[in-house]
């Protein structure tokens, strides 16, 4: 499967292995990755190729634009320049605007409790993503 420039997909399926050796094969329009970063990405010619599918699922094509939009807004983008990058995404205009910060406040307190709690190796990365997830909560407060 390939995601182009344009945010075309294209493919008809994608398959994923279950980790028992069987094969699920989903839409890819459904296909949702909330892992994505940088270095899980591959460019050739004008097709950008998605690696380490471990955490995908079948979901609404906005979470994952949402989920990118806090990576670039860690990154040092505002808010506001995040949802404008993001707002070419499939499925970001459907997005029900209560969702979206809904998804935002949970990704945020999750990783607010492994700033804490989690591995000590992670908890400054963490600490990243609560404060980047303050600030477009912040943001979308108004």
């Amino acid at each position: 499967m390939a995601v182009r420039a344009n945010g075309a997909i294209s493919g008809n399926t994608a398959a994923m292995s279950t980790g028992r050796g069987g094969v699920v094969r989903v839409m890819p329009e459904n296909l949702t990755n909330p892992s994505v970063r940088t270095t899980r990405h591959i460019l050739i010619a004008d097709d950008v190729h998605i690696l380490g599918w471990v955490f995908t699922a079948r979901g609404a094509a906005w979470a994952d634009a949402a989920l990118f939009a806090a990576r670039l807004i860690e990154s040092g983008h505002s808010p506001a320049k995040a949802e404008r990058l993001v707002s070419e995404l499939p499925g970001w205009w459907a997005a029900p605007t209560g969702a979206v910060t809904g998804l935002i406040a949970i990704r945020t307190h999750f990783a607010e409790y492994l700033a804490q709690n989690g591995p000590i190796r992670l908890r400054i990365r963490r600490r990243r993503n609560v404060n980047a997830g303050q600030t477009w909560l912040r943001y979308r407060a108004g």
